[in-house]
Formats: structure tokens, C-alpha cells, sequence
């Protein structure tokens, strides 16, 4: 990065067109790097969102398997599952 002394008499016209490109630059750099980030940031919004998801059809899938309705329903097909061969009682 270049810097100047405050002090430093200006010699050359070029200079500040040196520095004003390195700001840009910097400035252009800083840009890419904060898009970078919000997309990074987005797509870890969406992996929390569908985590979320799933644990809320977790809980519902259990309290389904543990709901009174669910085990008759289950022991009442049993001997159509046995008499199609696909097994017994969970």
C-alpha cells in the first residue's frame, strides 16, 4: 500500500492518480469481498431455515409413531402385512 508524508512536498503529478487508483482498487476489493459474504451469508440462512425443517418433521413423525391412534391403526394392519409377507408389529 503506499503511503505519503503529509510533509512530503508533492513532486510528481502522478501521485495522487497512484493513490486515487489504489483507493479504487481497495474500494473495489472491499466491494467484492462484502458480495462475497452476503451470498455466503444467504445461502447459511437457507441450510438453517431447512434444518429447521426437518427437525419440525422430526418432532411431528415422532409424535405420530407415539400417538395411541397411530399403534392401532399399526397392530389392526398387522395381519395384512403378515398375510402379504411384509412382517409384524414395529
Amino acid at each position: 500500500m503506499l503511503l505519503r508524508d503529509p510533509g512530503e512536498a508533492d513532486d510528481s503529478p502522478s501521485a495522487p492518480t497512484t493513490l486515487e487508483e489504489e483507493n479504487l482498487q481497495l474500494r473495489d476489493a472491499l466491494i467484492g469481498k462484502e458480495a462475497m459474504l452476503a451470498t455466503a451469508l444467504g445461502r447459511v440462512r437457507e441450510l438453517e431455515v431447512a434444518m429447521l425443517r426437518f427437525q419440525h418433521l422430526e418432532q411431528r413423525l415422532d409424535a405420530i409413531l407415539r400417538s395411541r391412534s397411530w399403534r392401532l391403526i399399526w397392530a389392526a394392519g398387522t395381519p395384512v402385512r403378515l398375510l402379504r409377507g411384509g412382517g409384524g408389529l414395529r
